[in-house]
């Protein structure tokens, strides 16, 4: 995926209505699809609700994002969107898109109308229980897709995130910038999150460099693989797929003022 879909534009969340967003971007997406001989259909399993806040131009691109993924990666003739959507709690749920027969997907938090619900946290909130200044956190993450969604995270929270792909990119750009937190992807190829965090430590202990915590991204979550994280020098672990609310809590948890 080239790096121009990569970026979220910063736009800020408001109430959208999604479906009408998907179907809009879906149907550009078929030309798209067509001009390869292609033809892209659309599956609403479980529908979201009329409203929701979000961020439209995120749903837009993470759609973009996932139809090319499919056109690259995979040779069907048609390819199948999948939108499911999944409540998770009082005014919240997630929205579900997915390439049928593949691995290929996404999931965008989203909060519903709910009017009598609490109030959604505010980036100025988030930095009020942050320590003073600005925040500079680094995801190392080989989906373009998943960085798509965890930028739209950290967006709402008002931190700054810079992406690497692997992790040879990652201590590159650890060994020459200050990242005030590490979200680091446990299974990448080339070099996997453990060996990447190895790395890391030694790099710390042979500069003398202030240790910077590395918070595991996996989808096992079991006590075993708690433990291994641990090993590697990493300091905490956050089950895949997460809410924002989980995200904030770790930021307060590793950054709190």
């Amino acid at each position: 995926m080239s790096r121009g879909v990569e970026a979220i534009e910063r736009r800020g969340a408001s109430w959208y209505r999604p479906l009408e967003v998907a179907r809009e971007t879906i149907r550009r997406q078929a030309e798209r699809a067509r001009g390869s001989g292609r033809s892209l259909l659309t599956r609403v399993i479980d529908e979201p609700p009329p409203e929701v806040r979000g961020e439209p131009e995120g749903l837009r691109q993470a759609l973009v994002g996932l139809v090319g993924e499919a056109l690259r990666s995979t040779e069907c003739e048609a390819i199948e969107l999948e939108l499911r959507w999944l409540p998770t709690g009082v005014g919240q749920g997630r929205l579900e898109l997915r390439v049928r027969g593949t691995e290929l997907g996404i999931v965008l938090p989203l909060s519903v109308h709910q009017p009598e619900s609490e109030p959604e946290l505010s980036a100025g909130e988030v930095a009020a229980a942050l320590s003073p200044g600005r925040h500079r956190v680094l995801l190392v993450e080989d989906s373009r897709l998943n960085q798509l969604v965890v930028r739209a995270m950290l967006d709402r929270l008002g931190i700054e995130m810079v992406a690497a792909s692997d992790g040879e990119h990652a201590l590159s750009l650890l060994d020459g910038e200050r990242f005030d937190l590490v979200l680091m992807d446990v299974q990448m190829p080339v070099m996997d999150g453990h060996e990447t965090t190895r790395r890391l430590r030694a790099l710390e202990q042979a500069t003398g460099r202030p240790r910077t915590p590395v918070m595991a991204l996996t989808g096992n979550a079991r006590p075993e693989d708690r433990e291994a994280c641990v090993a590697s020098g990493m300091d905490d672990l956050v089950a895949k797929p997460f809410e924002v609310a989980v995200l904030h809590e770790v930021l307060v948890r590793w950054l709190a003022a």
